[in-house]
């Protein structure tokens, strides 16, 4: 292997089973590696160089925490997602300081289980109240009232129902102020890393997933930091009892082969808003690596047919609730 692949979890031969990965890069057999990257495979997801990515590390302490017994530098999805919100912060006029202070705080503390509600129990009566306060917690930059509030609907309402009716409204209303000037894209990028913390820390709340086989590959294909959609749809799996590999953006198509090849799937869910070929590579990686893996397309950047979907098993499902179903009945038929 490459000094430049990831490096994948390696499955005690003496377990029943492979270790699943977590999408902050731990494992979640408390025995197994995690699964980590180079400083070269980090570069390419981000399009920037190494030499980039190791002046952020100097600057601003934003680099890779883990290192191999060969003293190798690696990242896990902790920190590529930390260095991803830097990059996207820079790249839209955020002065490099104050995004790396963002970058750093964002996923610290995350409140899964907040030990009170109270203060933000009022919001959760009606969806437009919720969006309201999570605007104005957004514009004042308050990570912690965004992580109390986004939390609190999640444990209230449950992930589906969550993401319906109040997570996906309020990023709308988010999206919409900073489209018209009324807030700067810091406020919506610290409200969408918020709630990729407070959903990862949901599914680490599951102690007692199914972990037979963790038959499900989630990645998203986009340039998009937050993959929001992709962790919600963990979240929403876990709740039911679900393991799954989970990946953040810029999967390159080679490591996706790898994880395939490795962990042998019964669903890999893609997903793009950003429009995509009707050959892109990663779709041919995905539809060609296993005759009996379904490829799940979510997003609207897919086209409409892709190329060789006639011989691929392809589903396309449009909301989160019939997203997890179909993942749910796949599972159940390779177990019957």
């Amino acid at each position: 292997m490459s000094e430049d692949a990831p490096v994948a979890p390696r499955a005690d031969p003496s377990r029943s089973g492979p270790a699943s990965v977590d999408p902050d890069g731990s494992t979640t057999d408390d025995d197994a590696p995690a699964l980590t990257w180079s400083v070269g495979a980090v570069a390419e997801r981000l399009h920037v160089s190494a030499s980039t990515l190791r002046t952020w590390e100097r600057r601003y302490g934003l680099g890779p925490t883990d290192r191999t017994k060969g003293g190798h530098r690696r990242y896990s999805e902790s920190d590529i997602s930390r260095v991803e919100l830097l990059h996207g912060l820079i790249g839209r006029g955020v002065a490099p300081r104050t995004a790396a202070r963002l970058a750093a705080t964002h996923d610290v503390a995350p409140v899964a289980h907040p030990s009170s509600t109270a203060d933000v129990d009022g919001a959760l009566e009606a969806p437009q109240l919720f969006a309201a306060d999570i605007f104005a917690s957004s514009a004042r930059l308050d990570g912690g009232r965004l992580a109390r509030l986004l939390a609190a609907a999640v444990i209230e309402h449950g992930v589906i129902d969550a993401w319906d009716a109040y997570l996906q409204p309020a990023l709308r209303h988010v999206a919409e102020a900073v489209a018209d000037g009324t807030i700067g894209v810091d406020s919506e990028l610290l409200v969408c890393d918020t709630l990729a913390t407070e959903l990862r820390a949901y599914v680490r709340s599951w102690p007692d997933l199914d972990r037979r086989h963790a038959g499900v590959l989630l990645a998203t294909v986009d340039d998009d930091p937050h993959s929001l959609a992709v962790v919600a749809l963990q979240a929403a799996l876990a709740g039911r009892g679900v393991a799954c590999h989970s990946f953040g953006a810029r999967l390159p198509a080679g490591a996706l082969a790898n994880v395939i090849a490795s962990i042998h799937p019964a669903v890999v869910f893609l997903w793009s808003q950003a429009a995509k070929s009707t050959d892109d590579h990663v779709w041919q990686v995905a539809s060609s690596a296993r005759a009996d893996a379904l490829v799940m397309l979510g997003g609207a950047g897919w086209p409409s047919r892709m190329r060789h979907e006639d011989t691929a098993q392809v589903a396309r499902p449009t909301s989160l609730a019939d997203q997890v179903e179909i993942v749910l009945a796949r599972l159940a038929d390779r177990t019957s």
